[in-house]
């Protein structure tokens, strides 16, 4: 190899070279490389590869290129392996190794011969330990022929880093034929230059003239199916290709000579028609040229349309890097990269995510003392725990109902010793309703510790299980002594028997209680029951939260209603004949949620004006608006004057909610006094609107207009009271 020429594989003398000689029966190897694309910086060499590093040239990355010939034995071949791995995980760049690998990966990589499972599960190994990839091979699917064909396998491959992979995600290694080893060449190729297909254009023009369609598919009929389908499919395509350039040019010539002849068949009648009157042959021949010429103009003018349409589609708008550089600009503008939170730097998405909507949060969340909430019993919550409690009620006084032992047969296990049985591994209705029932709590108790066994003949109710003695069971009392009990579902007539001489304690316990934790729980066990009676009548159990002991979901309800506190509650009056807005703007009032300066700068919205839009001279707020501005004084008075009641001070939006209740009017027409106040309000919240975004002039001759209008129209058709007139409604008789 030293005296060998690579110019004459390379063809001149701008190359790089580098080898290993051949040892024994097994070949060399061999690297050229271009000086031009490819600066060398070092060479390591070994028995069974050789790799060749430096610089690509342009992209300026180091990229490693290791030229393997494996040896056959399964060992020998696994060191190697464990050797290049180490290469890789020790040095820089990009990796392609590509050569005879003398191993295969998969059963169908082989033909012809045996598949040995050890060899390719250690090549497999080193090629996911070290992160290699490898590209889909194109030509042919094995490498290596042996034995005049007889042996094929696929031991020649290019394995490449994931780095090389991603940057050229569309290179093609395709297997061209061998003709002079048993080995197949291989080309591994960054760019893809199959482009296909020479495509043609057609004009949509062409569709309308004559001889088109027949031109197309008499070429299409021509070609021989004898072809496979992608050389047949090739050959129709160009044939009608040619036949339509033909017919075009064929067609374009004879356009050109009609044109032409029309044109001057116009210019001559045009010189006729100066001189004398046209024949009504020659007019006809005039019309025809003339539309002989305007058909050429329209098919030239679709023709342009399309070319300036595939043109656009090609090259894009012009403006289109101009706009999408303002978006990307914006993106990288609005971009949260981290942020600091409590003194540390916070960059995870998820945490940068939350401490944003806490921020934005933190601006539109209104901090209140006595928060209102909706405070109607009628309404039925989704939940509706009050009857999910007549659930458990009756599991406990139904207990030998089929649906009953259903429930004990699914959750009563050796690890569930609770009243209300439930298992946690099942889920369904009754897991929701046992849950419920211990999660809500009324007056500091869960509603489950206000069941309670009333225990008769001791037949029914569980001795330590089931709260009978207490609100709690025995077992939680006594848990030692549980642990200690023979039979733990018990009843309290199995441990409890009566006799003439009284009650007799029957235990069962699995040895003697000897220990002091158990001997005091024995002790407050027999405390508990030395004032117990027991009786002939039936188990019963029993509601504590009633005085009679009676269960009903109302019952329930009215428990959970205990601890609710209506005194701090305003209930709106409600005006029935004004319409529903007029009503709903007076609630929204009275709480302070209309937007106000005030209430749209506690919400940190910039207010750029923040003072009254009437007299400019006080912020604007609820109570100043409807009741401190001279505006709404006047109104009032006025309406103090029309509705013949005395003149009233409204210090808060409040007291003029109230104030019909204090004028001295009853019946209906204190209700109408009632919405016109509500009326007014609506009327100086529609003026201070027209003065803020329209910008309007407002008097208040204007506001008390629109209140009497509005007022009586709504009062005759809304009110029931279409027997007055405007007269009885602007003097305020017959309400």
């Amino acid at each position: 190899m030293s005296n060998f020429n690579g110019k004459r594989i390379w063809g001149n003398n701008n190359f790089g070279m580098d080898f290993l000689g051949s040892v024994g029966q097994s070949g060399g190897l061999l690297c050229l490389w271009d000086k031009g694309a490819f600066s060398h910086s070092s060479t390591i060499k070994n028995r069974n590869f050789l790799l060749v590093s430096g610089m690509l040239k342009g992209l300026n990355e180091v990229i490693n290129v290791l030229n393997v010939y494996a040896p056959q034995g399964v060992v020998a071949k696994r060191v190697l392996w464990e050797h290049i791995g180490a290469l890789v995980a020790s040095s820089s760049g990009m990796w392609v190794i590509l050569g005879d690998f003398n191993a295969v990966r998969f059963p169908e990589d082989r033909l012809g011969s045996v598949f040995k499972n050890s060899c390719a599960r250690n090549f497999n190994a080193f090629i996911h330990c070290s992160g290699l990839m490898e590209f889909s091979m194109k030509g042919r699917r094995f490498t290596c022929s042996r034995d005049n064909g007889k042996k094929l396998s696929k031991i020649d491959r290019f394995l490449v880093c994931s780095s090389f992979f991603n940057k050229w995600p569309e290179a093609c290694l395709r297997a061209l034929p061998s003709l002079h080893s048993d080995h197949c060449p291989l080309l591994l190729t960054t760019v893809s230059k199959n482009f296909g297909l020479r495509p043609f254009r057609i004009f949509n023009s062409w569709l309308s003239k004559l001889g088109f369609e027949e031109v197309v598919c008499e070429a299409a009929s021509m070609v021989n199916s004898g072809d496979p389908p992608d050389v047949f499919l090739s050959k129709k395509f160009r044939r009608i290709r040619e036949s339509i350039k033909k017919w075009n040019k064929e067609m374009l010539d004879k356009e050109n000579v009609d044109e032409e002849a029309a044109r001057v068949e116009i210019e001559n009648l045009e010189t006729e028609m100066e001189v004398r009157s046209l024949s009504e042959e020659e007019e006809w021949i005039y019309v025809e040229s003339k539309k002989v010429l305007k058909e050429s103009v329209i098919n030239k003018q679709l023709d342009m349309k399309q070319r300036s349409r595939v043109r656009w589609a090609l090259d894009g708008d012009e403006n289109s890097s101009f706009f999408h550089g303002i978006v990307n600009c914006r993106k990288a503008c609005n971009n949260i990269p981290g942020l600091m939170v409590q003194g540390s730097w916070v960059s995870k998405p998820s945490l940068v995510k939350k401490e944003v909507f806490s921020f934005f949060k933190n601006h539109f969340v209104e901090e209140l003392c006595d928060r209102p909430i909706l405070e109607c019993w009628n309404i039925k919550r989704v939940s509706n725990i009050a009857l999910l409690s007549k659930w458990g009620w009756r599991f406990k006084s139904e207990g030998d109902s089929l649906w009953c032992e259903v429930v004990k047969a699914f959750h009563i296990t050796n690890r569930s010793w609770d009243f209300l049985p439930v298992r946690k591994a099942l889920s369904g209705a009754w897991s929701n309703i046992v849950k419920t029932l211990s999660r809500t709590v009324i007056a500091g108790l869960p509603i489950r510790r206000f069941f309670r066994g009333n225990v008769g003949s001791g037949s029914d109710i569980a001795f330590w299980i089931d709260p009978w003695l207490l609100n709690v069971p025995l077992m939680t009392v006594c848990p030692r002594l549980f642990s200690l009990e023979m039979f733990r579902r018990c009843i309290v007539g199995d441990r409890l028997i009566k006799s003439d001489l009284g009650i007799v304690r029957n235990w069962n316990w699995k040895r003697p209680i000897s220990a002091e934790e158990e001997m005091a729980e024995c002790e407050v066990l027999s405390r508990l029951l030395d004032g117990f009676v027991m009786t002939d009548s039936k188990d019963k159990w029993k509601w504590v939260g009633a005085s009679d002991g009676v269960f009903s979901v109302g019952a329930v309800r009215r428990l959970m209603s205990i601890d609710r506190d209506f005194s701090n509650i305003h209930v709106f009056d409600w005006c029935k004949w004004i319409p529903i807005k007029c009503n709903i703007f007076g609630w929204r009032a009275e709480m302070g949620k209309i937007p106000t300066a005030l209430a749209l700068r506690h919400r940190n919205i910039p207010i750029i004006d923040v003072s009254c839009p009437f007299c400019d001279d006080v912020e604007e707020t609820v109570d100043h608006l409807f009741t401190g501005c001279l505006v709404a004084n006047a109104l009032w008075q006025h309406v103090a004057s029309w509705c013949k009641v005395p003149n009233w001070f409204a210090f808060s939006f409040k007291d003029l909610m109230e104030i019909h209740e204090f004028v001295g009017l009853s019946g209906r027409a204190k209700v109408i006094f009632h919405g016109i106040t509500l009326l007014g309000c609506w009327c100086i919240w529609r003026a201070r609107n027209r003065i803020k975004f329209q910008k309007k002039k407002e008097r208040v001759e204007n506001i008390i207009g629109e209140v009497k209008v509005l007022g009586f129209l709504w009062a005759k058709n809304r009110a029931k009271m279409s027997s007055f007139s405007w007269n009885d409604w602007c003097n305020f008789v017959n309400m």
